[in-house]
Formats: structure tokens, sequence, C-alpha cells
């Protein structure tokens, strides 16, 4: 095969592709059709073979060709199975391919499929292969293995059974089906000629497979088929049986009225053999009506009912007769159908009969009958006289009623419509009906689903409803005012104040009574106004109303203790403003309590109230008076229970927070006795031995040991100072002299005591005062004390070259203006612990035990004890190696006023 061969056979392969995917499409789109599916389908398959091999041809080398082959083997395994199912659906016959059959026939396919893609491990399928060098085109010379020639095998046996259906199938059809079949014949046998000479090797040219090409006459086979034969559009149909098993009687008539053909219902209907009637005039069966075809011979449809015998032997037919005419307009004869109808025509005489004795029947019953649909509205059908008497309506008004505007609740009949489609049948249910007056009764319905006036659903759904309906309104009226009243009483129990039972008293009461508004009013004992303390419905916007006068109706109805009732319209006496903008029939009990009257009940609606809604009012006021006393009384003693427990629960706290307190000062004694021993401790021992080495060594060294016990002895005295003033502050006998101050000053004196000695130990000394400083409320002596403590520490605590300051300043906060005098060094600092516990008393930090400085660990505390009684704070900000800060805050002596004597 030289290069031009190639191409022209790529070529028609890529064709073929082509016109197998435009097939693809036309079929889809037709899938509805029969078989429309399978052809889709296999065209999908003949397209991706035909793509396939070409990629076999194009490909180099003897590997790629190989993969080529395996890929053309998807489309190929496909094609016998979508070949058989369109042969199946195109002969009518798709029921006996089940997913189970289907899924059986596909095995083989699938495991071809799994073996030639795995081939080399087995050699099933092509035992050997190699590339063919000797012509122009190397192509791939196999040697087939077992499987395949059991997959050919398949494949043909697919083949001829299909083509076998479909000739069978347009045997005996008219010459298009006969067109369909030669067309469909011969696109499927052409390629699979093609391709049993090729797998024979009796093709010219060796090794190549024309069967992908020969597919290109295949698909225009099949566009031959649709346009010309419209395949996928007509599909040929058993026409015999079709006839044979028609349930009417089926006749033609040539243009003579002879029988010419005819099936075997007819026979059975006229009696007769077919060797009988054929041939033989119509008019020879139609009892005595020679004119009945003539009638309509020149009319295309006619319909009518015939009677044929008499007496017990007359039958009805319902008999259609149309011309039959060929493919050019003549008419050649006559096609005349016959349905036999006595049976129904029997029945209907039946019907009639038992239609009049059951009309007379339901009209004359004392219970309610009517039929309605089934639908949202449930519009009425047909009623009797007791039920139009029930609905308060006349005949004529039948054909506009429905349930849902008759009855009182709407929903209710979808509810009852609900219960029949689940259950087929509903007995007792009970409903509302509302008459055009107003009045309401209770009816209890029992419906039936029916199916009437051809109007049946899918599947013969139930079309409309037969019901009965029977007046309980005395039974269910005497039952709902027991389980009403019952349940106003277990709700008013269960409230556990009367602002929460009396929305519950008119709610029950409005149901009970089919109120529209309602008010409760009670007489306010601080005022004696009578007030609206509840309402609902329509009156809602009532609560709180005082403008209640005594010449209005409920204080008529409560001094008469009577009830007031009234018609929609003009009342006697002024009425709630509420009740009186709206034009509703007022009922209005007295509500007694031991014979007196503490309140009023009021109802409307847009009918009069009754005899039996009195009794109900009545109880449900009588009810409402006694759970009002009785929460007024449980209110009074929650009341007062509650403030009982209010004082308990305080001088409880008192008692407690005492109790703490005792427990605090208890754990502070213990604690100051524990810290004043221990400092006490030191200073006495060291005393003790110093004497004890007085009286052992020599003169010259008394100097040195009673310089020793001289410090000890100061520094105890110092301790008993710190806890002697310590004392006095906590007992509040160390008096405060305050008035207004000029901290300048305090500084300015304490920085002239202390220069010297801080020049002594080598530290600076600076001093950074506020010329416009406010005068400070304090005591000199007392600040003059925090300062000297202050300055102490940060002498203690400087090394030999550091500095210490004093400043003052003036902080205005949002609510405070503080006065303040801080006293910085650059000693060693503190920790975050040490400054959280720096104000305990005999608290003595990190700092303190590594420096040795003297101290009490009081000096703080009692500063912080000073500052506080002035009103102040005190605080520190320091940092490990970064020096300390101390600030004492005062309130400025102007913004004190006259409270100076409140802080002394």
């Amino acid at each position: 095969m030289n290069f031009w061969d190639l191409g022209l056979h790529v070529s028609l392969l890529f064709v073929s592709a082509l016109i197998a995917g435009v097939l693809v499409r036309v079929a889809w789109r037709r899938r509805p059709a029969a078989g429309a599916t399978a052809i889709a389908v296999l065209m999908l398959a003949v397209g991706e073979w035909s793509l396939a091999t070409i990629g076999e041809l194009l490909a180099s080398g003897l590997a790629a060709k190989f993969f080529w082959i395996k890929v053309e083997f998807i489309g190929v395994v496909v094609i016998p199975l979508a070949w058989l199912a369109f042969t199946l659906a195109y002969t009518g016959a798709s029921a006996w391919l089940t997913p189970r059959r289907f899924a059986f026939m596909a095995l083989i396919p699938l495991l071809t499929l799994v073996l030639v893609w795995t081939n080399d491990l087995h050699h099933l399928v092509y035992a050997a292969y190699r590339l063919d060098t000797s012509r122009d085109l190397a192509l791939v010379n196999p040697t087939y293995g077992v499987w395949f020639w059991v997959y050919i095998a398949y494949t043909y046996l697919f083949l001829i059974v299909g083509t076998l259906m479909v000739w069978r199938g347009v045997y005996r059809s008219p010459s298009i089906y006969r067109g369909q079949a030669a067309a469909i014949i011969m696109a499927a046998g052409l390629p699979w000629l093609t391709n049993l000479i090729y797998v024979l090797n009796l093709s010219p040219w060796p090794n190549l497979d024309p069967t992908p090409v020969s597919l290109t006459l295949t698909g225009l086979a099949v566009i031959l088929s649709l346009y010309r034969y419209r395949l996928l559009d007509l599909a040929p149909v058993a026409r015999d049986e079709l006839l044979e098993n028609m349930i009417d009687g089926v006749l033609v008539l040539d243009l003579h009225d002879r029988v010419v053909d005819i099936n075997r219902t007819a026979l059975s209907m006229m009696q007769h053999t077919e060797r009988e009637v054929i041939g033989q005039p119509m008019l020879r069966f139609l009892g005595g009506q020679p004119g009945l075809v003539a009638r309509y011979r020149t009319v295309m449809e006619t319909h009518e009912e015939i009677t044929l015998g008499s007496g017990l032997n007359q039958r009805f037919f319902d008999l259609r007769i149309s011309p039959l005419k060929d493919r050019r307009g003549h008419t050649t004869g006559r096609l005349v159908f016959l349905r036999n109808i006595s049976e129904r025509k029997r029945v209907e005489h039946l019907l009639s009969q038992s239609e009049q004795r059951y009309q007379t029947l339901v009209e004359n019953v004392p219970i309610g009958v009517f039929r309605c649909t089934l639908g949202q509205q449930g519009s009425l059908l047909m009623a009797n006289r007791a039920f139009l008497a029930m609905c308060g309506l006349d005949e004529a008004e039948i054909e506009r009623a429905a349930m849902t505007s008759l009855l009182a609740a709407p929903a209710a009949w979808a509810q009852i419509a609900d219960r029949v489609a689940s259950q087929g049948r509903v007995e007792g249910a009970e409903a509302q009906l509302r008459r055009p007056d107003g009045s309401r009764i209770w009816i209890s319905l029992t419906a039936t689903p029916t199916i009437f006036g051809g109007d049946a659903g899918a599947a013969g759904a139930p079309a409309g409803l037969d019901c009965t309906a029977q007046d309980i309104s005395d039974s269910k009226q005497r039952t709902l005012e027991r389980e009403a009243i019952l349940a106003i009483s277990e709700s008013v129990r269960a409230a556990p104040t009367r602002a929460a039972m009396l929305p519950v008293i008119l709610e029950q009461m409005m149901a009970l009574v089919d109120a529209e508004g309602a008010t409760l009013v009670l007489r306010d004992p601080v005022s004696t106004e009578l007030v609206v303390e509840a309402a609902g419905g329509r009156w809602e916007g009532a609560g709180g109303e005082r403008a209640l006068g005594s010449d209005s109706v409920t204080a008529a109805v409560m001094a008469r203790q009577e009830p007031y009732l009234a018609a929609a319209g003009v009342h006697a006496w002024p009425l709630p403003g509420a009740v009186q903008a709206t034009p509703l029939a007022v009922a209005c009990m007295p509500l007694l309590v031991d014979a007196d009257a503490i309140g009023a009940l009021w109802a409307g609606r847009p009918h009069a109230f009754g005899e039996g809604d009195v009794r109900i009012l009545t109880a449900v006021a009588n009810i409402a008076a006694s759970a009002i006393q009785r929460t007024s009384l449980y209110e009074e003693v929650q009341r007062y229970a509650g403030e009982l427990e209010q004082r308990v629960a305080a001088r409880t706290a008192e008692l407690q927070a005492a109790n703490e307190g005792l427990k605090e000062l208890d754990r502070l004694k213990t604690k100051f006795v524990s810290n004043v021993s221990h400092e006490l401790r030191m200073p006495l021992a060291n005393i003790k031995l110093y004497l004890n080495l007085l009286s052992r060594e020599r003169e010259e060294h008394w100097q040195r040991n009673l310089q020793v016990i001289a410090r000890e002895t100061h520094v105890l005295s110092q301790l008993i100072e710190d806890l002697l003033d310590l004392s006095r502050l906590d007992m509040g006998k160390t008096p405060l002299a305050l008035g207004p101050m000029n901290l300048n000053d305090l500084v300015e004196d304490l920085v002239e005591q202390r220069a010297g000695l801080l020049e002594e130990r080598g530290l600076q000394l600076r001093a950074e005062l506020d010329e416009a400083l406010p005068l400070a409320l304090g005591d000199r002596q007392m600040l003059m004390q925090v300062a000297t403590n202050l300055m102490a520490n940060a002498m203690n605590y400087t090394p030999s070259g550091g500095q210490v300051m004093m400043r003052t300043w003036v902080q205005r906060e949002t609510e405070q203006t503080w006065v303040i005098l801080t006293v910085s060094d650059t000693g060693c600092g503190m920790s975050e612990e040490d400054q959280q516990r720096l104000f305990e008393r005999f608290y003595r930090g990190e700092a303190a035990r590594q420096t040795q400085a003297p101290g009490s660990g009081l000096g703080l505390a009692i500063c912080q004890e000073i500052v506080e009684r002035h009103g102040g704070r005190i605080s520190v900000a320091s940092a490990v190696g970064q020096g300390s800060t101390f600030s004492v805050r005062l309130r400025p002596a102007a913004a004190a006023g006259g409270g100076w004597a409140e802080l002394a």
C-alpha cells in the first residue's frame, strides 16, 4: 500500500467516524422512539472503532500499533450488544431484554476486553503478533488465539439472531417496513461480510482490516433508512394480532357492502362462522335496518346505537362506520366497528331505577346527606333538605356553596380530606357549621370517597365524597361546657400569679362562647376605681382603661349583681371605650365573692348570647372571682414572705460578714504576734550576747560591745515606737490635724534636714517642685513622717554614687484632682512579687535581705495607713536594677470643702 492508498483509507475512516457522530446526534434526539438509544450507542461504538483504526494506521512501531488495536476493541465489544438491543426494540420484543439477561450477555464482551488489554500475560486473544514490513505500509500481522475465535462466533451469532428477528418482524408488513428491513440488514451485513473476509485472510490487502471502512456504507444505509423509510419514526406492528385481539368487532365491507374481512369478536357477536360471513352482504346481519349503511356512505365518521333482535334475544350495539379509502383517496369500502353494550344498557336501566329510589330516600331521611368534591374547596354538588336546613341555605345556593365557607374553621375541611386520603373512610369527624346569621352548630360527619361523573383521578383516585351529617350541637355544647370549665379551673390553678391567670381566663372563655372580644374589670383597692385589668381579641386595646364611672354598665352590673345582655347596637349605659367602639352583641357578668362584687367579666360577638352562653359565662365568672380572690391572698402572703426572707437574708449576711471580720481579726492578731515575736527576738538575742561578752572580755573591748548593744537597743526602741504608732492608727487614737498645707515647704524642710547625711553617703539629692502646686489637705506632722520614711528607704537601698529625687506635681483625672509627692531612687529596685506585698506589715523584700538594710518592715505599712486616712493613695513603681518610685496622692484643700472634719 502506497502513501495515496493510506490517505484514501484514512479519509474513508474519518468520514465513517463523522457519519457515525451525526447519526449519534440524530438518534439521541429521537431517543423516545423504539431502538433510538441502541442506534446511538451502536454508532458511537462505530465512530470509536474508526478513529482508533486511524490511530493504528498512523502509529509507528509494533507497541504503538498494538495499543491502538486494544483501543479499537472498546468499540468492537459494544457493537454486538447494541445491535441485538436495537433489533429487539425495533421488533417490539424489548421486554425480553431484562437487566439480568443483558448482564449475562455482556459477560463475554467484557471478558474479551479484559483479555485483549492483558493479552501479553496469556496470549488467548492474539497468540502472537509481529510487524509486517514487506509492503510500503507496516501493518500488524497477528496470529489469533483461542478466545478470538470464541468472540468471533459470539459476535456472528448476535448478527444472525438480530437479522432474523428484523426479517421476521417485517415479513408481513407494508412496503415501507420492508424497505427499512432491507436497509437495516444491508447496514449490518456489509461490515460483517468484510470482517469475515479479513478474519479468514481473503482480503487483497493482507493485515489491513476493511471493516471500519465498510462502516461508511453502513452509515449511509442508516441515513437512507432515517430519511427515506422514516426509521425511528415508524416501527412495524403485528397488525393481524392487533386486529384479532380487539375487544370491538371489526368488519371490512367492499363498495357493495359485502363482508371482505372480519375479526373473531365480530364473528362472536353475529354468532356465525367466518365462512358464513365472508362474501355475504352486511344487510343480512343488521336485523331489518337496510338503510343504515347507505345513510352514512358519504360521511367520514358516524356513531350510533343499534338494536338487534327482540324480546329475550334483544341486544344493543355501539356502531361506528367510516369509509375506507385507497392511497389516491378513492373509496374502496367501509370499516365497521361494533361494540356490544347490552350489559351496559341493562346496568344503566337498573342504575336509573336505583337512583330514583336513592333520591327519594335521601330527601326524606332526618339526617343531612350531601355530596361534594374532594378538592381544596369541597364544592357542594348535592344536598338533601335536612343538610340545607342545618346550613341555613336553600336549593338555589348549593352551586355557590363550598365546605370551606360553611365550616366555622375552613382548615377543618383540609384535615377531613387528608384523613380520607390516608384512611379511605372517615366516621364521626366533628366540625362546626357557620350559618349566614352568624350562629353555629356542631355536626358529626361520615365521609366516604366516591368516583362519579368521569372525574376520577389517576389510577381511579376518588373525585369526591359522599357524606352524612348529624346535628350534635346539644350534646357537644354540654361536653364543651364541662371540658372548658374544667380546663379553665386547671389553668387558673396552674397560674402562679393573677397577671398570668387573667389572660388564661379570657382566652378560655372566648373559645368557649365563640367571642371575638373580652375584658375583665376589677376595682382598684387603693383608688376604688374600676380598671380593665385584662383584655383580649378585638378589645385588647382596652387594657388599663379607667374611664368607668358609677353610671357605667360595669358599675350597674356590680351593684345589681345581675348579668347584662344586649344585642349589637345602642346600649342603655355607657360601655368601656373599646367595647363601645365595636358593634358587637355583649354580655357582662358580675364577679361575686361572698355576696360582694369585686368586678365584672365582659364578652362580645356578632350574634346575641343565648341561655346556654349565660350558663357558661356565669360558671366562668364564678371560677374567675374565686381564683382572683385566691391569687390576691396568695400574692399578699408571698409579698410578706418575700419581705421576711429579705430581712432574714440581710441579717444573715450581716452576721456572716461580722463573723468573717472576727475571723480576719483573729488571723491578723495571730500573724501580728508572730511577726512581733520574730522582730523582738533578734535584737534581744544580740543584746543578751554582748552583755555576756562584757562580763568575760577585757575592758578594752567594752566600747565595741557597748556600741552594738546601743544599736540593738535603738532598733528595739524604733520597733516599739512603730508598733505604738501602728496601734494608735488602727484604734483611731491618733487624730488628724487636717488643714491646708504646702507640700513644697515640707519637701524643702526634709531636704535641708537630710542633705548632710546624703552627702556623707555619697548620694545626690534633687528636688523638682511645682511652683503652681495647690495646697493639699493633710496633717503636716504625719505627712512629714511619711516623707521621712520614704526618704530613709531611698537612702538605705541606693548605693554610693546614686541619686534620690523628690518631686511634687498635680494630676487631673476625670472625677478627681490629686496633689502628688514622689520619692525616686536609682537603687537596686524590686521584683513584681515584692511590689505586691510591699505594704504588708513586717514584710521585707529581697532587696532588704541582700543589702542588710536596717528596718522593722512596718514603715511602709504605717505610711499606707496615714495616707489612706487622708483619703489618698500610695503606690510604687519599680523594676529590678532600675530603682523605685513611691507616689503619694493627696486631695487638694480646695476640693475638700467642709469635709475636713469628716476625714479627721
